[in-house]
């Protein structure tokens, strides 16, 4: 069986959880190379979702470009809109974590801005993107599509972020498909972008069902008992994204296999470049951590190339003949 599996990293600043608009240091970057040669042992090709912070310092731009030099990764567009110029907004949480809060022409600047540095930084042309904090909506999906973007990977199914003050991805399509900028969470045909989320799903069958039964619970009574932390102990309810800070190497096997098995048409792990070096977030509080991590990655990338599986950038899901069966 040939499934396509794509590997895509938010490529950003060292701070996890400061909104500074500037001063933004970005030494993790160093440590792409060390991911990048993980990948090359596999022939993964990774896509470099990069921010405001890494295009615009000169040494994380001479990083990035060694390794799209050599031909073996693509880079993307990543965007936190707190230290993302311009800055007219007022300084509130959840202005600064969530693009899709703020006023549409303030989305469509920044992001010009943002797309600007890239292709001025790296001499290419980004049409994949991924929203940080996935504040992704319709002013966001809008500006993408005017910018020539093709491919998202904001959207994280099955999940509500409403309590952050983010969008509500519960009733989102969990396989890829094409859509128009007015209807981000519904399939269209001849939709101008399309999504390419990151892989999520359970490790028991029929996810619809499931996801169905773990909305009941959350908003029920016995939710506020967290009976859902009880089902997860217990094996009968256990949600999983395709991400090694996250998810076991078992797990995410399993994870895949049981997708796979749900239909999906592709496998779409996910990364932060922060991981790669000790302390900087919460994933990867130690320098054991982070290679527990690493191991995990190389654990997946070999299963995927023991099962035969074809490893692409973002940007090759616009081809027909990889990404098949979308809506």
């Amino acid at each position: 069986m040939t499934v396509p599996v794509f590997f895509s990293i938010d490529t950003e600043e060292d701070l996890w959880d400061s909104y500074r608009q500037t001063d933004n240091p970005v030494e993790n970057v160093a440590c792409l190379p060390t991911l990048q040669r993980l990948c090359d042992r596999y022939g993964a090709i990774p896509t470099y979702l990069v921010n405001y912070p890494v295009a615009s310092c000169a040494t994380s731009i001479a990083t990035v470009s060694t390794l799209l030099g050599q031909g073996r990764c693509e880079i993307g567009m990543h965007c936190h809109s707190w230290n993302t110029p311009p800055f007219a907004a007022e300084q509130l949480e959840a202005n600064c974590s969530m693009l899709s809060n703020l006023p549409q022409s303030l989305v469509f600047d920044k992001l010009s801005h943002l797309h600007d540095t890239i292709v001025r930084s790296f001499g290419v042309t980004p049409i994949s993107f991924r929203a940080g904090r996935a504040g992704f909506n319709s002013s966001v999906a809008l500006a993408l599509r005017n910018l020539g973007y093709r491919v998202d990977s904001s959207v994280v199914p099955f999940f509500d972020l409403s309590q952050y003050e983010g969008p509500n991805f519960e009733n989102a399509p969990n396989v890829p498909y094409r859509f128009k900028p007015d209807c981000t969470l519904e399939s269209h045909p001849e939709g101008e972008l399309l999504e390419v989320q990151q892989t999520i799903g359970f490790l028991q069958q029929n996810f619809i069902g499931c996801s169905s039964t773990r909305k009941r619970i959350a908003q029920s009574f016995l939710g506020r008992l967290k009976l859902i932390g009880v089902f997860e102990v217990l094996k009968v309810l256990n949600l999983r994204k395709l991400a090694p800070e996250e998810t076991s190497l078992k797990d995410m096997i399993a994870l895949a296999d049981k997708c796979l098995g749900e239909g999906y048409p592709a496998l779409h792990m996910v990364l932060h470049s922060s991981t790669l070096l000790p302390g900087l977030n919460p994933f990867a509080p130690t320098k054991e951590r982070v290679e527990e991590i690493l191991s995990r990655i190389e654990g997946f990338l070999r299963f995927c190339s023991l099962k035969g599986f074809r490893f692409y950038g973002l940007s090759a899901a616009l081809n027909p003949q990889i990404l098949t069966a979308i809506s």
